[in-house]
This record gives C-alpha cells, structure tokens and sequence, in this order.
C-alpha cells in the first residue's frame, strides 16, 4: 500500500515482482504514476475514498510520506475517522487499519509523531500495532523538493486481532519506550 504515491518514487523502486495498490488525489500526479508504472494499481482519489470505498483492504507491507498539516474537505469523508485534525495522524492510523495481521509500515511522518507527549492518540496505535523503531531524519533532508520541515521514518507491525481486543496491556509498552533521547 502506497497511500499519498505523487507521481511514484516509491512505485519506482519497488521489487519487479511486488504489486502495489497506490493512492493520489491529485489528479495530474495520480495520471502520471498510472502511465509510468502500468504494473501497480494507481487510484485517483483521497485515502479517505478509498478507506470508505469498496476496495480490497488487508496489505502485507505499506510505505509512504504522508501528507502533513491540517486536514481539509476530504475530512469529512471518513466519518469513523473524523476526530483526526492533521493529516499525518489520519493516514497512520488507516495504514495500520489497512495492514494484515503481522504487516509492515515504513512511514515517513513530521517529528510530531515522535516527540508529543504519550496521548490518546499514540495509546490508540500502540493498541493496533507494534512499535519497531524510528530514524530522524537530518534537517533539510526533503530541502529539493520546497519541504523544509525535519521528518522521521516510523516502522510498526500491525498486532493481531486477538492482541488487539486485549490492547489495554500493551499501553506500558508505549509508555516504556525513551523516544529521541540522543
């Protein structure tokens, strides 16, 4: 799963023989990613479409920078999911819902993720995935591209279902865990 593709980096550097089911909602980069990588599936709509949507969900791995800052009109798309003011929150938190149990996500997230304060919010995807490391990224890093906002790289396993119902035990692992002290 590639849940915000642009015109297809991560499509790009995919193995020949993966199969990603890719989203953009512009249309201009969704056409372009469609054209150059005819082996994936490219959708042109917003992550909320297509987690409301009738499209098959269950991912054995996801990969990603998401998009950042507040949401706007596509909000209101996902009403399960409405209470998420920022984008890089909502699309986390889809990702790992999308996940198979034991899936993968590398998540390319603004620092905030990582350095708020233990929230409802982080107990919310403790409960749902594994938390299995983090890299910061150095300052700069995404400067080609007009971004200039320091970002890390976050890697969860999705927990199983049966893990999930008894997820109140897992809240002290979160709790537990000294993120960024360097």
């Amino acid at each position: 799963l590639e849940p915000s593709c642009g015109t297809g980096i991560f499509l790009n550097i995919a193995p020949e023989d993966t199969l990603i089911t890719a989203i953009e909602y512009d249309e201009t980069s969704s056409r372009i990613a469609g054209i150059l990588f005819k082996n994936h599936e490219v959708y042109n709509k917003s992550f909320e479409e297509f987690n409301t949507g009738d499209f098959d969900k269950g991912f054995d791995a996801a990969i990603g920078n998401v998009p950042f800052g507040p949401r706007g009109r596509t909000a209101a798309k996902d009403r399960d999911k409405i209470d998420y003011k920022v984008h890089e929150q909502y699309f986390l938190d889809r990702i790992i819902d999308d996940l198979d149990e034991g899936g993968v996500a590398s998540i390319i997230v603004p620092t905030g993720i990582m350095d708020n304060q233990i929230g409802k919010y982080r107990l919310e995807i403790n409960k749902k995935a594994e938390f299995l490391g983090a890299i910061r990224m150095p300052t700069g890093v995404f400067k080609n591209a007009n971004a200039q906002v320091t970002t890390d790289i976050v890697f969860f396993r999705k927990r199983p279902d049966e893990v999930i119902e008894r997820s109140e035990e897992h809240t002290s692992e979160l709790q537990s865990h000294s993120f960024n002290s360097y």
